[in-house]
């Protein structure tokens, strides 16, 4: 599908325009509708991403991805109980979808409730211990519950899935300097900076 490929390249409006051209010939194809609506959330037009989701459920009610997606665009709307609920619907239809519980997680981290959020980033490493997203996550709510060791040793285990997992990196500076153990951080930060981060914050 020419639309793949328009979206590996980052030429995301010439994706879009062929996204939409395979709905026109299919309008039941999953795959155009997903393509579609995942491209409007790398364009940032959050609204439209959502209105295209809506439409797909209507389609597919039981497919997780969808609803799942559809949450993390409720979520950069900041519309976070909607959000909440689209994750939850998720998990209904497939509890073991590591994505899900994440992006629960991640909903329940903006709304604050730092404890829920961990318990569902916990469930999700135990579906998908691999995913380096995850852990830095579940290291971000540790360091806003300040249990500075857990989350240090949360971005640590990120690192060891990807030791050029930039973000991980700057993050386990910041906890560092948190525990006062200063050169360590700056040696984090460092290696941050080498693999292309700009700030030493997190």
């Amino acid at each position: 599908m020419c639309c793949n490929v328009y979206y590996d390249l980052k030429r995301y409006e010439e994706a879009l325009s062929a996204y939409e051209q395979a709905l026109i010939l299919d309008p039941g194809s999953a795959l155009a509708w997903n393509g579609k609506s995942n491209v409007l959330r790398k364009l940032k037009r959050y609204a439209q991403a959502l209105l295209v989701y809506e439409e797909a459920l209507r389609l597919y009610p039981n497919l997780a991805p969808f609803w799942n997606n559809k949450g993390i665009v409720l979520g950069e709307l900041k519309r976070y109980e909607e959000a909440l609920l689209a994750h939850e619907e998720a998990l209904r239809v497939d509890p073991k979808s590591a994505k899900a519980w994440n992006g629960k997680g991640y909903v329940l981290y903006a709304l604050k409730q730092y404890e829920e959020a961990l318990s569902a980033y916990e469930e999700a490493l135990r579906v998908d211990p691999n995913d380096v997203s995850i852990w830095s996550n579940k290291g971000d709510v540790l360091r806003s519950l300040r249990r500075y060791a857990e989350a240090l040793s949360a971005y640590e285990e990120a690192l060891c899935v990807d030791p050029k997992y930039v973000y991980a990196w700057s993050a386990k500076g910041v906890t560092l300097r948190a525990l006062r153990r200063n050169d360590e951080a700056l040696a984090a930060h460092e290696q941050a900076r080498l693999l292309g981060h700009n700030s030493t914050s997190a």
